[in-house]
């Protein structure tokens, strides 16, 4: 919450927020629910070559 507050002080005006969600269900496909589930609602996790890539890519 202070880094948003930062700034907005400190760009007085000229900063827009915009919420963006990862993959639902919908997006992906009834067929890849699991890998969803596994891998997370971030593009770059969820496309992600194999689980390891996945799993890097999450805590890296």
């Amino acid at each position: 919450m202070n880094l948003i507050r930062q700034s907005s002080e400190s760009l007085a005006g000229r900063i827009g927020y915009h919420h963006l969600g990862g993959l639902a269900p919908w997006d992906v496909g009834a067929k890849s629910w699991k890998a969803l589930w596994l891998r997370g609602e971030l593009p770059p996790a969820f496309l992600a070559a194999d689980d390891e890539a996945s799993f890097l890519w999450k805590f890296n």
